[in-house]
């Protein structure tokens, strides 16, 4: 008792009025409740309570005591036996604190999930999945997949899944709702993953879709409009020595479509990578977290299909730079990004400079987790970014490009011209991953660029160059 109740032993002797002072205030009611009960109704008691320590510390202890009575009902001796749990309680919170940062990232998906039994029963869908069919949440727990979607060659590929442990994904998967058929013709991409128990054996699946029919639709008018394009071109070639003008006009329009195809696809990448920057930037924090095999299973299921789906945007606008003759390969992150440590840098600030609240949020964490003596300031703007390098003088400035107002080209002239600020490095973190862009960035004088969807150990190692660790 002295030990847990950190009371001097030799100056002190044991008294109710001691134990009591140190039991928490709002616990000491159903303390003393329970030793009263005990005297009055002979009652043994089992109680978790918390204890207050001297220096403010919360102690959690469980409690059990008993009492000998002699043969009029007089007590004669108590005895009891206290344990210290606290260390129990702390795991509970942080398992909960967890499964709260897992079912927020599960529900805040725009891509639809769902969670299925083995024996394809659903046990949870989250909004989007539930959406899609206009349907609740609830509704779908406990019903069948292929009762309320019957597809013979789906169903197959699920078993197949189920018995083998093996993965399976399909691309632009058309797909007609039986009962709701003026709906049209849909395209779906989607990734069916077993869980797996410890033993090894699966539990149950993780199906994750997207709907690409908007996709699929722009492709067949994008090759359309390629066609259209080659039958002009063929005519051109027939006319060339009679209408040079003409050819010079229609090639000043070309150059003109390349442009906008390049501002196009420019636009794509910036759109399509900024909101995947979120969902892949969080379920690398919720993996290098301390979760349990179950949440990790799910969080690993999330980066594979939010990796797949990056792979899928990627293909997309390669299709421009293929037709362009410049095939570039983009970069997804890999499996083995996942594991983070945190990086040994010099105390130090750093300017980060954007106007996305959710990818600031994600920054904030990655600092928070793995550059703890790194100081982060921010910005939702260029100019207010700027004023902040001015006032603060950073090690290190992390820039956006696509800012509303002054971007961040703008931005870099107005640091580079200052005498004050033109030393200090600053690295753009942009969506815009077009091969041009990026080549952009670099001749106008960013110190490096780091394209989104963020892989965190890559950024990690490049703001530790950059802080000379």
């Amino acid at each position: 008792m002295y030990r847990i109740f950190e009371l001097d032993q030799p100056a002190m002797s044991p008294s109710y009025e001691i134990y009591i002072s140190v039991v928490h205030p709002q616990d000491r009611e159903l303390v003393n409740r329970a030793h009263t009960d005990l005297v009055t109704n002979k009652a043994p008691y089992a109680i978790t309570h918390r204890l207050r320590m001297n220096d403010g510390r919360i102690k959690y202890v469980h409690e059990r005591g008993d009492t000998h009575f002699d043969v009029d009902g007089r007590p004669i001796r108590a005895a009891g036996i206290i344990q210290d749990v606290s260390d129990r309680f702390e795991a509970q919170e942080r398992m909960r604190a967890s499964n709260e940062l897992l079912s927020t990232v599960f529900e805040s998906s725009h891509t639809l999930i769902a969670y299925l039994d083995r024996d394809m029963n659903f046990v949870r869908v989250n909004r989007a999945y539930a959406a899609a069919d206009g349907k609740s949440t609830e509704f779908f727990v406990g019903k069948n997949h292929f009762a309320l979607y019957p597809n013979e060659e789906n169903e197959a590929i699920f078993r197949r899944v189920a018995a083998t442990g093996e993965a399976h994904s399909a691309m632009a998967k058309p797909f007609e709702y039986e009962h709701n058929l003026e709906r049209g013709l849909s395209h779906w991409d989607w990734t069916l993953v077993p869980v797996k128990g410890k033993d090894g054996a699966v539990t149950g699946l993780v199906l994750s879709l997207l709907d690409v029919t908007d996709r699929i639709n722009t492709m067949s008018a994008w090759m359309h409009a390629k066609q259209e394009l080659k039958t002009l071109n063929d005519s051109l070639e027939l006319r060339i020595a009679e209408r040079t003008s003409e050819l010079i006009a229609a090639k000043e329009e070309a150059d003109r479509a390349n442009r906008a195809k390049t501002e196009f696809l420019s636009r794509m990448s910036h759109e399509l990578r900024t909101p995947l920057n979120a969902i892949l930037g969080y379920a690398q924090v919720l993996h290098s977290s301390a979760l349990d095999d179950g949440p990790r299973d799910f969080v690993a299921e999330m980066l594979s299909a939010s990796e797949h789906l990056l792979g899928v945007v990627d293909k997309l606008l390669d299709l421009g730079r293929i037709e362009g003759g410049t095939p570039e390969q983009t970069h997804t992150p890999a499996s083995s990004s996942r594991s983070v440590a945190a990086a040994s840098v010099p105390t130090s600030k750093v300017v980060y400079i954007e106007d996305n609240v959710a990818n600031l949020r994600l920054m904030q964490q990655i600092f928070a987790r793995h550059l703890k003596q790194v100081e982060l300031l921010s910005a939702s703007g260029a100019m207010d970014g700027v004023r902040l390098v001015r006032e603060h003088h950073p090690s290190l400035v992390l820039m956006d490009i696509n800012l509303p107002g002054t971007n961040g080209f703008e931005a870099l002239g107005q640091l580079q011209a200052d005498p004050r600020t033109r030393h200090i490095p600053v690295v753009a973190v942009s969506a815009d991953a077009m091969p041009q862009q990026v080549e952009r960035g670099l001749r106008a004088g960013f110190r490096g660029y780091v394209t989104k969807p963020i892989v965190i150990k890559e950024l990690i190692g490049t703001i530790a160059n950059h802080l000379g660790a």
